[in-house]
C-alpha cells in the first residue's frame, strides 16, 4: 500500500475512533441524565445523576409531626422530591449512599401513603370526580392497613375511625399535585366548587387526626384562594416562599458545577464555549427564577437544563415552555385581560408578597400572581413594604410568551 494511502487509511481510522468514542460518551451521559425519571429509587439504581437536595430534605423531615405545603411550577422536580421523602421514610438510608444526608438520618421507618392527585384530573363532571376520588383515597390508604370495604359511614368518618386506632406519629402522608383536579375544573364554577369541597373534606380529616401524622408533605403548582382547600388547617406550614427552601426545587449554578460537571464539559465542547460562557448562557436562557421572599436565590429550570445537556448540539431551545402541562388551561382563562398586549407582558408588575401565597383564579383577579406561581413570571425584587416586583424570569419564557401573543392575535390556539 502506498504511503499516501496508508496515511489516508490511518486518518479515516482515527476519525472513526474519535466519532465512536464521542458517540459512546454522549450515549453514556444521556443514560446518566435523569430525564423523565421522577422515581428516586429508580434514579439511584440506574446510576443516574442526582442533584443533591438532601440537606434541605433532612431539615424538613427531622421536624416531628411536620405538615408542609410546597408549590412550584410544573417540571421543577416536585414528584422526585416526594419520591425521595417516600424512600427515606419507608426504607431509611438504603438509597442515599454518598449524599449529604448519608449518616445523618437516625429515625426509624414508617408506613407511607403517597397520593398523586394528577391521576384524578380526568373526569366529565362532579359526580364522576367524586366516585374516582373516594375510590382512590380508599385504595391508597388500604395499603397502610385501612379496610376500605367497610359499608358503614362515609369515607371521611371511616378514615377518622381508622386514624383513631393508630399510635401518635406513626404514619407518613405525601400528596402530589393536590391542585390538579381544581385546574381540570377551572372552566365550570359548579364543578370547581364540588371538587374543592371534596378536597376540603379530605384535608379536614387529616387535620382532625394530625397527631397520627409523623410527616405530611403536600405539593402543587398554584394556590387558588377561592378553593379554600386548607381552611382551618392552621398547622400546615407553607414553605413556598421560605428563604430556607428557595432552592429546594430547580438547579443553582453551584449545583450544576458540582453535580453535572461531565455533561457541562461535553455541552461546552459542542457549543464551542468556555465553561463560564456556557453557564452564563444557560442562566440567561433557563435561569432567573426566584422562589424566596427576599428574591436572593436564583435557580434554573431543571427540565430545560437537562434537556439541553442531553442534546447540546440542538442549541438552546424552549424545552420547559413548550412542554405540555398547565399552560393551555391557564391561557384559556386569560382571554379578555388587558395584560394581553406585549408591552404589558414585558413590564414589571408589583403585587403584595402575600398575594403570591394564595392567588385567586384568573376570573377573580390574580392573573399576575397566578402566572408567577405557574412560572411565567418570577419575583425580581422585594421592597421594604412587602411588595414584590414580578417579571419574566428568562429568555425562554420571554420568547414563548411573545409567540403566544402572536398566536392569539392571529386566532390560533396553542
Amino acid at each position: 500500500m502506498a504511503e499516501s494511502e496508508q496515511r489516508q487509511s490511518l486518518d479515516i481510522s482515527l476519525r472513526s475512533s474519535v466519532w465512536i468514542e464521542k458517540e459512546t460518551l454522549m450515549l453514556s451521559m444521556f443514560k446518566n441524565l435523569p430525564l423523565g425519571t421522577s422515581d428516586f429509587k429508580a434514579l439511584r439504581s440506574r446510576g443516574q445523576i442526582y442533584v443533591d437536595k438532601t440537606s434541605m430534605l433532612l431539615r424538613l423531615a427531622e421536624g416531628r409531626s411536620a405538615k408542609v405545603l410546597f408549590t412550584r411550577p410544573r417540571r421543577f422536580g416536585k414528584t422526585l422530591l416526594l419520591s425521595t421523602f417516600e424512600s427515606l421514610f419507608a426504607e431509611g438510608l438504603r438509597h442515599f449512599d454518598g449524599l449529604a444526608i448519608d449518616g445523618r438520618w437516625t429515625d426509624h421507618t414508617y408506613p407511607v401513603v403517597r397520593l398523586d392527585f394528577s391521576q384524578l384530573a380526568f373526569f366529565a363532571d362532579a359526580a364522576e370526580f367524586e366516585r374516582k376520588f373516594r375510590d382512590f383515597i380508599a385504595f391508597s390508604f388500604s395499603e397502610a392497613g385501612f379496610e376500605c370495604e367497610q359499608p358503614d359511614g362515609s369515607l371521611g368518618f371511616r378514615l377518622s375511625r381508622w386514624f383513631n386506632g393508630l399510635p401518635p406519629d406513626s404514619l407518613v402522608v405525601l400528596v402530589d399535585d393536590y391542585d390538579a383536579p381544581l385546574l381540570a375544573a377551572m372552566g365550570s364554577p359548579s364543578t370547581f366548587e364540588a371538587v374543592a369541597s371534596l378536597l376540603r373534606e379530605f384535608f379536614a380529616v387529616l387535620h382532625c387526626n394530625e397527631d397520627v401524622l409523623r410527616f405530611l408533605f403536600v405539593t402543587g403548582t398554584v394556590k387558588p384562594a377561592n378553593a379554600r382547600v386548607f381552611d382551618g388547617f392552621g398547622s400546615l406550614t407553607d414553605i413556598s416562599l421560605d428563604s430556607a427552601y428557595g432552592t429546594l426545587a430547580g438547579f443553582t449554578i453551584e449545583e450544576l458545577e458540582r453535580d453535572l460537571t461531565r455533561p457541562l464539559f461535553n455541552a461546552a465542547s459542542e457549543q464551542c464555549l468556555g465553561k463560564e460562557a456556557l453557564l452564563s448562557q444557560l442562566e440567561e436562557m433557563y435561569g432567573g427564577y426566584r422562589f424566596d421572599a427576599l428574591a436572593e436565590q436564583p435557580v434554573l429550570s431543571p427540565w430545560s437544563v437537562l434537556r439541553f445537556l442531553a442534546e447540546p448540539a440542538r442549541g438552546f431551545e424552549q424545552y420547559w415552555f413548550s412542554s405540555p402541562g398547565l399552560s393551555a388551561k391557564l391561557l384559556d382563562n386569560l382571554g379578555e385581560n388587558p395584560l394581553l398586549v406585549p408591552s404589558a407582558y414585558s413590564t414589571a408588575h408589583e403585587v403584595r408578597l402575600s398575594e403570591l401565597q394564595a392567588a385567586p383564579l384568573p376570573n377573580d383577579l390574580g392573573q399576575v400572581a397566578l402566572l408567577a406561581q405557574a412560572g411565567y413570571f418570577t419575583v425580581k425584587s422585594v421592597n421594604a413594604a412587602g411588595f414584590a416586583s414580578l417579571g419574566y424570569p428568562n429568555r425562554e419564557v420571554t420568547v414563548g410568551m411573545a409567540q403566544i401573543y402572536a398566536d392569539m392575535l392571529l386566532g390560533r390556539r396553542r
